[in-house]
C-alpha cells in the first residue's frame, strides 16, 4: 500500500531505481520524487488530486519494476555490449556448447555493424600471406570480408592503406553512423539506422537472415545480463529481412555427375561418388578418419562422426541425426582399399597440388602447374575449398561438364536420386543426416509430390471426361 508522508530528507542515488512516497505540498497539489528508468535523471512528478498522483505512482513503479537490476548497465556503449557477448560465446564454445565455427560466423555477421576494418601494417613474418615485406588486411565490399594486401616497401604499404582508407569513405555510406552506433549506449540503438545498414549489403535473403539473427543474439544477451529493459526485445526489429521465397534447388543433370566420375581417377572419383549416392556435407568427408571406415568380406560402411568446419576446427557434425553411418558398395571399397594410408585422414591434403585447368575468356584450356599445399610430414584434411578447387573445378573445366554451383548441389543429387529408388521420408533424412524429418520434406517434398505426378494426371484429366460424358 502507498505511503503518504513528507518530503523525504533522504538523498536520491541513480544507481538503484528509488521513489519517493508522495507529499502534499503548501498549495494542495500532491508531488513524488523518483528516478527516472529511462533516463536515469531524478526527476518528480505533481498533481492535483491524491487520486492523480496515485495513478502517477503505480506507473512509475510499474517501469521501474520491469527495468534491469543495474540499470545504469543501459548506459553501456553498444560496442563493448558486442565484445562482451562475443567473450560469451567464445566461453560456451570452448565448454562444447557450440562450435568454434559458430562463434566465427557470429563474428562475421556482426563486424558488418562497424565500420569497415583496416589493421595495421605488419612486417613479414613466418606465416606470411602475402610473400611480401609488408602487410596488412582490410575489408573488401565486393568480397564481403576481409582482403590482404602487400608490399615491398613500407612507403608502398602506406601509400596503398591510404588507397584502401579513401576506398572505404567513398563506399562506406554510413561509416560515421555506424562509428558512433558503437559508441552510443545499447539503450539508444536505432532499429531502422540498422535496417539502412543491412540494405547496403548485397548478399541473399537466407544471409540477411544470418546478420538479424546474430543481432538479435546480442539484444537477448544484453537483456539477460541487464543491459535491457525486458520489454526492450524488439528494439531493432525494424531492422528484421522481410521473409521471401526460397530458390528452387539446383540439382545437376545425371550426366554431368557421370562425366565427373568417368573422367575423375580413384581419390576425387571415391569423394564425389560418396556425395552423388548418399549426399554427406563435404566437410564431413574431409573430416572422415581411417578409423571410420568398415570393410568386411560381406558388407562395407562409413561412419560419418566428425566434420571438418570453416575455422579448420575438426568438430561433430553440424547436427545431433549427422553422425550416422553411409554403405559403400564393392567397387568404392575396392578402390578405398587401394589407397595409400599416409595419414590418418581418407582424404588427406597431398604435399603439392595437382594440375589444374582455367580457361581464359576466349575459351582457350591453360594448365596450372602444381605448388605446395603444405610442408612435409604434415598430416592435415582437404578443406572443401580445396576440394573444389582441385579436385571439382579442374575437372568441370577440362571435359566442358555443364554444373550449376558447386560441392553442396551432390547434396540434391543425392537426395532426389533417393527419392526416385522409392526410400521413405525417414530414410532419406537419416542418410542425408537431417536433424528433423520435416526438414527433409520442406527441402525435398516436391520431389516425392512429382513421383505420382505420372498417375495423378491420368486421373484428374480422366475425370474430366467421364464427367463431361
Amino acid at each position: 500500500m502507498m505511503r503518504f508522508s513528507d518530503a523525504s530528507k533522504k538523498k536520491m542515488s541513480i544507481k538503484k531505481l528509488t521513489i519517493h512516497a508522495p507529499w502534499q505540498r503548501a498549495d494542495g497539489r500532491w508531488r513524488f520524487e523518483y528516478v527516472c528508468p529511462l533516463t536515469f535523471k531524478k526527476t518528480s512528478k505533481t498533481r492535483k488530486t491524491r487520486a492523480g498522483i496515485n495513478r502517477a505512482y503505480n506507473a512509475v513503479v510499474k517501469l521501474q519494476q520491469e527495468a534491469p537490476e543495474a540499470p545504469e548497465k543501459a548506459l553501456t556503449p553498444f560496442g563493448t555490449v558486442i565484445q562482451r557477448y562475443l567473450e560469451d560465446r567464445v566461453a560456451d564454445a570452448k565448454t562444447g556448447a557450440i562450435s568454434h565455427t559458430h562463434v566465427k560466423d557470429i563474428e562475421r555477421h556482426l563486424t558488418r555493424l562497424r565500420p569497415w576494418r583496416l589493421e595495421p601494417i605488419q612486417a613479414k613474418t613466418n606465416g606470411s600471406f602475402t610473400g611480401k615485406e609488408f602487410e596488412f588486411k582490410a575489408f573488401c565490399p565486393d568480397g564481403g570480408q576481409l582482403k590482404k594486401f602487400g608490399a615491398d616497401t613500407l612507403e608502398e604499404a602506406e601509400l596503398l592503406v591510404e588507397q584502401v582508407r579513401t576506398m572505404h569513405r567513398q563506399r562506406d555510406t554510413f561509416a560515421a553512423e555506424k562509428e558512433a552506433m558503437m559508441k552510443a549506449p545499447i539503450g539508444s540503438l536505432d532499429g531502422l539506422l540498422i535496417k539502412k545498414i543491412f540494405a547496403e549489403i548485397n548478399r541473399s535473403s537466407k544471409t540477411m537472415q544470418h546478420y538479424y539473427s546474430a543481432l538479435d543474439g546480442v539484444i537477448k544477451f544484453a537483456i539477460k545480463n541487464g543491459y535491457l529493459y525486458k520489454t526492450q526485445g524488439d528494439i531493432v526489429e525494424a531492422a528484421r529481412p522481410k521473409s521471401v521465397a526460397s530458390k528452387e534447388i539446383v540439382i545437376p543433370s545425371a550426366e554431368s555427375v557421370n562425366a565427373i566420375l568417368q573422367n575423375a581417377d580413384d581419390f576425387w572419383h571415391v569423394f564425389f561418388a560418396i556425395k552423388a549416392a548418399y549426399g554427406p556435407r563435404a566437410g564431413e568427408l574431409c573430416g572422415l578418419r581411417w578409423e571410420n571406415v568398415h570393410q568386411t568380406n560381406r558388407k562395407n560402411w562409413i561412419v560419418i562422426r566428425e566434420a571438418l568446419k570453416k575455422d579448420g576446427y575438426i568438430g561433430p557434425p553440424k547436427t545431433k541425426a549427422g553422425i550416422r553411418e553411409i554403405p559403400l558398395d564393392n567397387k568404392r571399397n575396392a578402390m578405398l582399399r587401394a589407397f595409400k594410408r599416409e595419414g590418418e585422414f581418407v582424404f588427406g591434403c597431398p604435399e603439392f597440388s595437382p594440375v589444374t585447368y582455367q580457361r581464359n575468356q576466349w575459351g582457350h584450356l591453360r594448365e596450372i602447374p602444381p605448388h605446395r599445399l603444405r610442408e612435409p610430414g604434415e598430416c592435415r584434411p582437404m578443406t572443401p575449398d580445396e576440394v573444389w578447387r582441385y579436385g571439382l573445378r579442374p575437372l568441370l573445366t577440362k571435359h566442358n561438364i555443364q554444373w550449376t554451383g558447386r560441392l553442396h548441389v551432390f547434396r540434391h543429387f543425392a537426395a532426389s536420386s533417393m527419392i526416385e529408388q522409392g526410400m521413405s521420408v525417414i530414410k532419406v533424412q537419416k542418410r542425408l543426416g537431417h536433424a528433423k524429418a520435416s526438414t527433409t520434406l520442406n527441402i525435398y517434398g516436391h520431389l516425392w509430390d512429382r513421383l505420382e505426378f505420372g498417375d495423378e494426371a491420368e486421373s484428374v484429366f480422366g475425370n474430366l471426361a467421364s464427367r463431361a460424358a
